[in-house]
């Protein structure tokens, strides 16, 4: 748009013949419908039902929105907003080429019933459920206390929808999003062809939100063709906060994440998840694990298959100091390996081990092949897992196929006492008349995003920073950073860097949570062959300095470490417990490490100040180090002081 002129020009795509195409400027942003009560005197609206009305072409405020971020960018406005809102219903009504969520239903909701909706072409998500926060959610509607209790939303219902075509423009966004409501059913919606996790139970809490967002049921809905390689870390049942979820009979098939960090797994209950029961659902091919509990307590895993998921059956995420418990029970499930991984990744048991048992693990190659975290059956077995489990020759019909009826002479899953489940999990997804069921068929799926390989990405592996190009009191762009309060790393000109009067200056602070904090870091991606050259310099002053780590790690991290250095708050400088050099207080010391990964597992460390230079070539920590994935300078003591770095750069060639 010239604004002087206010002559519009479009760009046409390829093939578009402007004197066939029909074109819609949207006037109105975010909101066209809005539902408004009394609040204050706790009137209500109610009996309102709309049929077969379609809401479409409004556009989404890019200007108010830009920058911001929440999980779900649930703070996205709707097209059509209630509150207090009530026994009402919107049936076979079509939400589309809207430039935000389509319909939010938020405080005071209560007994509203979407059925036969279709929303599609969507700037975000189809639907919000509930508040966002649980602030907002304790404030009273009135001046009366108790009015808090009204501002609760519960038993909506979503049914027999079909979402797909969602995050045009903001790919983040979940299809269906239950936040702070309670007794909601999503039930037999098809969702398909978005970004990001098709159904997600999202209300975030510190323990003491258990009554408003509770009784959740999502059941027999069919998700498919999610990710679309562009989002990672999500699922087609996603759940952070929620008490006593039952999510049962859905078939969720066909996620394809990010590559290169996590994945995209069927059901995934996150923080928070307590009394879950998740039980016979189908999920396969999937970009990550088929079931997933990071953190939780309480919840159950019970009679599902799964199948042809990159990272095994099921996973359980790891233990902490904050998380000691992470306690769940999977029982009398299925799960069809292809690539002969069962589970990835084992686990400690923490203060109470999970129960993992009464499972049959099925293959389409050799039994003898399968893999339980990098171990044979029998060893895992004598972990305490799956004791009474069982691993065969896969007795499903046509599993590769998607046909996971058992064949006739089926006998293995008797043992475990699974009941089969096909027949039920045929009436997932919409139901009605044949022209409705099968409205996914007009629609073509968007194609995954175009995604670099490794050999791509390492070309971009070279950095050089040069902290004269920011400002002073800010912290150094383009690495991971772990910030603390009055601990950190920040722009300064308190001493003069290598090339400039600036520098960055690594404060450390007595009492962090961690002794590792704080820490700056580099993770280059596919970095597995050619020459290294990594270089810094590093400034100890003379007083109330801090010691530091230098690091590599490659594929195994912790376990897999190539150079490592480590400078005490005197500088003596030392590596493997051998003393190389003392680096001088107060002046800068550029350090050089050179290798080249595949050759021999030794580096060049180069030492150069105004004392003069030294040359060391010196062992890899550990001999299976054989790629780079992150480069770290620790300050790892719990103490008060500062060191300063200048001058990162790392090549490759």
């Amino acid at each position: 748009l010239n604004r002087t002129t206010g002559m519009l020009y479009y760009y046409p795509m390829p093939n578009e013949e402007m004197n066939r195409v029909t074109v819609v400027a949207p006037f109105l942003k975010s909101r066209l419908v809005e539902f408004i009560p009394d609040f204050n005197n706790l009137h209500f609206i109610e009996h309102l039902h709309f049929r077969d009305i379609t809401f479409a072409y409004v556009d989404g405020d890019l200007d108010t929105y830009n920058g911001m971020y929440r999980q779900g960018h649930m703070f996205l406005d709707s097209a059509l907003v209630a509150k207090g809102l009530r026994n009402s219903s919107f049936i076979g009504c079509t939400f589309s080429h809207l430039g935000e969520y389509a319909m939010e239903l938020a405080d005071a909701c209560r007994s509203v019933v979407i059925q036969r909706c279709h929303f599609w072409d969507l700037g975000a998500g189809a639907l919000q459920l509930g508040v966002t926060d649980l602030k907002t959610l304790k404030t009273p509607l009135n001046a009366k206390p108790d009015s808090v209790l009204e501002r609760a939303v519960k038993q909506l219902t979503v049914d027999n929808t079909c979402i797909h075509r969602t995050g045009t423009l903001w790919h983040g966004c979940y299809g269906i999003v239950n936040r702070f409501a309670s007794f909601t059913k999503i039930t037999h919606n098809e969702i398909f062809d978005i970004h990001y996790t098709a159904i997600g139970l999202d209300a975030r809490w510190d323990w003491k939100g258990e009554t408003f967002s509770s009784g959740n049921e999502i059941a027999y809905n069919n998700l498919h063709h999610l990710g679309l390689r562009y989002h990672t870390d999500g699922a087609g049942i996603y759940q952070f906060g929620p008490l006593d979820t039952h999510i049962h009979h859905n078939v969720i098939h066909d996620t394809r994440a990010y590559p290169y960090i996590c994945g995209y797994a069927g059901i995934y209950l996150d923080e928070q998840s307590r009394g879950a029961r998740v039980e016979n659902n189908l999920v396969y091919n999937t970009d990550w694990y088929a079931f997933f509990q990071h953190k939780g307590v309480n919840n159950i895993f019970k009679n599902n298959i799964g199948a042809f998921a990159r990272d095994g059956f099921f996973s359980r995420g790891a233990l902490n100091e904050h998380w000691k418990t992470n306690f769940v029970e999977v029982l009398n499930n299925i799960y069809v390996t292809s690539n002969n991984v069962v589970f990835k990744n084992t686990w400690e048991p923490g203060l109470r081990a999970p129960i993992v048992d009464s499972n049959l693990y099925y293959t389409v190659g050799a039994v003898s092949n399968m893999i339980f975290a990098d171990k044979p059956f029998a060893t895992w077995q004598k972990q305490g897992l799956d004791t009474h489990s069982v691993v065969a020759v896969s007795e499903l019909m046509a599993p590769l196929s998607g046909d996971f009826e058992f064949k006739a002479n089926a006998a293995g899953y008797a043992a475990i006492h699974f009941s089969p489940i096909t027949d039920e999990l045929r009436k997932a997804g919409l139901y009605g008349d044949p022209a409705w069921t099968t409205l996914a068929q007009n629609f073509t799926l968007r194609t995954p995003s175009a995604t670099w390989s490794e050999t791509d990405l390492a070309k971009l592996a070279s950095i050089s920073f040069d902290a004269n190009l920011q400002n002073v009191g800010e912290t150094p762009t383009g690495f991971q950073l772990t910030e603390q309060k009055e601990a950190g790393f920040a722009i300064t000109r308190e001493r003069p860097g290598t090339t400039g009067p600036q520098c960055i200056k690594v404060t450390d602070k007595k009492g962090l949570p961690r002794t590792f904090y704080p820490y700056l870091a580099y993770a280059p991606r596919g970095v597995k062959s050619g020459t290294i050259t990594f270089s810094c310099a590093l400034q100890l002053p003379s007083a109330q300095a801090v010691p530091l780590t230098l690091e590599f790690r490659g594929k195994g991290q912790t376990k897999d470490i190539g150079p490592q250095l480590a400078i005490s708050a005197t500088g003596v400088l030392q590596v493997a417990g051998r003393t190389l050099a003392t680096l001088p207080a107060d002046a800068w010391t550029e350090l050089t490490i050179t290798f080249t990964l595949g050759a021999a597992k030794t580096y060049d460390l180069t030492l150069t100040n105004a004392e003069g230079q030294k040359r060391f070539t010196l062992p890899f920590k550990n001999e299976t180090f054989d790629q780079v994935t992150w480069i770290g300078i620790v300050a790892n003591a719990d103490a008060d002081g500062c060191f300063y770095v200048d001058a990162i750069q790392f090549k490759l060639r």
